[in-house]
């Protein structure tokens, strides 16, 4: 059994100097330094929405609870975290709606019911031309040209 272990010791040394080598070296920090240049994709603050009040765009789900059949599917795909469920009552609730990431429909293309609605989108898309976020999202692109490299 020391054997073994002295082995795996010995080994697990010799995978160090590897790594420590000059040229394997060098091509981390290469990589390293690439990744601090690499700014962030989304560096606007959780209450805007590319220069716009999240509580001015009304993008918040809303359940129909007569239709709700409990099968927690926007629960657990939700990303931002905006539903919870009812035990209780069984039927999911929203609790976080400024959360709700704008221009995202998973919920509704989820549900089995068809029991979560949201604005109609071409509300969004008039919001968007009045806003000028088309260009944002090309200067943001623009912007964060490595992080397509």
């Amino acid at each position: 059994m020391e054997d073994i272990i002295s082995n795996l010791q010995f080994l697990s040394q010799k995978a160090m100097k590897m790594v420590r080598s000059k040229k394997t070296y060098k091509l981390y920090l290469e990589q390293k330094k690439k990744v601090k240049m690499i700014p962030i994709l989304r560096k606007e603050s959780k209450e805007n929405w590319y220069g716009i009040p999240k509580h001015e765009i009304e993008w918040c789900p809303e359940i129909d609870y007569k239709k709700c059949i409990g099968c927690r599917l926007c629960v657990l795909e939700c990303a931002t975290h905006v539903f919870r469920f009812d035990f209780k009552r069984h039927v999911a609730e929203v609790i976080k709606s400024l959360k709700c990431k704008i221009g995202c429909t998973t919920c509704i293309n989820l549900c089995l019911a068809k029991a979560i609605k949201l604005p109609p989108l071409p509300e969004l898309y008039k919001l968007m031309k009045k806003g000028n976020i088309i260009d944002l999202c090309w200067e943001k692109l623009d912007y964060n040209k490595y992080m397509w490299i």
